[in-house]
């Protein structure tokens, strides 16, 4: 379109910016950086670009504005593209991935309890970085790490082995009543190492017996998640990296070069500062225990390294980990390099609060996704379909507004979850978007078939901007994915829907006497319904058919 137009006509170091005030043009090319870097004056740079840029179809005018050169396009130009671009299709394709293989990890929480508000976001960020990646092109692989065994999974799996007929729901007060009995107990602390201890030994009962709670966990907590519109492509079990005969040797490698040691609880530790970590927090890495079984730390290693060969593109790689795992996956990175390979890209998030957590859970300490969930359902029913029996749009409004408020924020910020904040029909909410959507297919089907008509002879400003609005889809889609941060989407949304129900507000549709402008108002309306469907699919989010 136009903008491409431009930024193909543009010398390396120009960018384009978009004008503080709309009188001065619809584009702005910033060229003070550029003459910087050449030694010379910004306005003979805009001199001499400015006829390039002025000859381009679709440009009304090109004026030299100091170290700007202001450029006004050609409205009912642009709007024709814009519709043509949606025909063909190219409004919405983005193909930096075509070709290219990618793998992400995320969620990969311990298989011991019904999953919390606070972990779901690493599975919605997850899940909403894996469809960006899809919708630019990508061949995927999702990973699930599943932590199948190490103490915490020990212990659940020895309170539960003579409990044939335990249930899901049963577990997270099992593994509460396990672990109190494990910080007042040093004895059963023991049992459960020589639990484990055996199930690294190959025990086939103590195997069992691990998998099948573990078994029970995983499809328990993949079901809540897939309640919310979340999936997998692989579950890795860390049980199949307790031994690894090339992790072994270049652990040994350690060892002979005295990075590696024994220390005074006979553990095997790596001592990180002698391969470059600076600190001296986090400065030792326990691969082994006093008793020969490996640590988390080695199997950790083991599954990266096979992540790696799964993904041989190193820009390819990406795992979603809270804050509260910055220290360990750098340590982790840091022996992953020296062994020679490339740790994948890190997706560090913050996590949540609520505003008021007063609500039903089966654990007063914690707040369980599932819980969670029926909460927001039940506001929906109350707030949106007046208490009808209609699921799918409760289901979907509800998701909505629980994936939306999350991802709308960076993922490296906190968030406080507020329920009457994120239920409203007006501000930054997915109900506001899905409003918008739901209203913008009402408008296109009330109209029904139309003469096509593009003898625009003006363009009020409302719809001018909803056009430049929708026409910046691609660069919100390029951006989120170069950022790994669906939150870019998110605030695109909310920007397209305020400028939707600003050209709905000013601008007369269905009653418009002005044959071409009523045309064009519809075609607009059937973007911006397309526009949002896909930017929601994207996050994970449905459109109800009504709200």
């Amino acid at each position: 379109m136009i903008k491409a137009a431009i930024e193909r006509s543009l010398p390396e170091g120009a960018k384009l910016v978009t004008p503080p005030n709309p009188a001065m043009g619809d584009i702005a090319v910033e060229l003070f950086h550029l003459a910087k870097a050449r030694q010379t004056s910004p306005v003979t740079i805009a001199n001499e670009l400015k006829p390039t840029i002025q000859c381009l179809d679709g440009v009304l005018s090109a004026d030299v504005a100091g170290p700007y050169l202001n450029v006004k396009l050609d409205r009912a130009f642009m709007i024709e593209s814009l519709l043509s671009a949606y025909t063909d299709g190219s409004l919405y394709h983005v193909d930096i991935g075509y070709g290219r293989h990618a793998l992400i990890e995320h969620t990969s929480i311990n298989p011991n309890a019904s999953p919390h508000i606070g972990r779901a976001r690493n599975a919605i960020i997850g899940d909403s970085i894996s469809r960006i990646l899809r919708f630019v092109g990508y061949d995927l692989d999702v990973h699930y790490y599943v932590n199948d065994m190490g103490k915490q999974i020990a212990m659940l799996a020895l309170a539960c082995k003579d409990d044939p007929n335990v249930s899901f729901d049963d577990i997270l007060g099992i593994y509460v009543e396990a672990s109190t009995r494990l910080k007042e107990d040093s004895s059963y602390e023991q049992e459960v190492f020589e639990y484990l201890k055996k199930f690294e030994e190959g025990d086939s009962q103590v195997q069992k017996e691990f998998h099948f709670i573990v078994d029970k966990c995983v499809v328990g907590q993949s079901n809540i998640l897939k309640g919310i519109n979340i999936s997998y492509d692989t579950f890795d079990y860390e049980s199949s990296f307790v031994h690894d005969e090339e992790l072994d040797k270049l652990i040994s490698k350690l060892q002979d070069d005295g990075i590696a040691f024994v220390d005074e609880h006979d553990r095997l530790v790596v001592d990180l500062q002698k391969i470059g970590f600076l600190r001296e927090e986090g400065r030792y890495y326990v691969i082994k225990r006093a008793n020969g079984s490996t640590m988390y730390g080695y199997r950790d290693i083991a599954y990266h390294i096979y992540k790696a060969r799964q993904c041989p593109d190193p820009e390819t790689g990406f795992v979603i980990l809270g804050e509260d795992h910055k220290l360990y996956f750098e340590q982790l990175s840091l022996l992953l390099k020296h062994f020679g390979y490339t740790p994948p890209k890190v997706i560090h998030y913050s996590f949540i609060s609520l505003k008021d957590s007063k609500m039903s859970t089966r654990q007063g300490n914690v707040v369980l996704l599932e819980d969670f969930l029926e909460e927001v359902k039940g506001k929906v029913a109350e707030r949106f379909t007046k208490g009808s029996d209609n699921a799918d749009a409760i289901q979907r409004i509800a998701i909505g507004a629980v994936r939306f408020n999350i991802i709308k924020v960076k993922p490296n910020s906190s968030i406080t979850f507020d329920w009457d904040a994120a239920l409203s029909l007006e501000g930054d909410t997915c109900p506001y978007v899905q409003y918008s959507c739901v209203r913008a297919k009402k408008i296109v089907a009330d109209a029904g078939d139309l003469a096509r008509n593009l003898n625009l002879k003006g363009v009020p400003d409302s719809m001018w901007e909803l056009a430049k609005c929708l026409s910046s889809f691609k660069e919100a889609i390029e951006v989120s994915c170069e950022h790994m941060n669906p939150a870019r989407i998110a605030q695109y949304l909310l920007e397209l829907c305020q400028k939707f129900n600003s050209f709905y507000a000013n601008v007369p549709i269905l009653g418009n006497e002005d044959d071409a402008i009523k045309y064009v108002s519809i075609q607009l309306c059937k973007l911006t319904s397309t526009t949002i469907e896909k930017g929601l699919d994207i996050l994970g989010i449905e459109v109800p058919e009504y709200m």
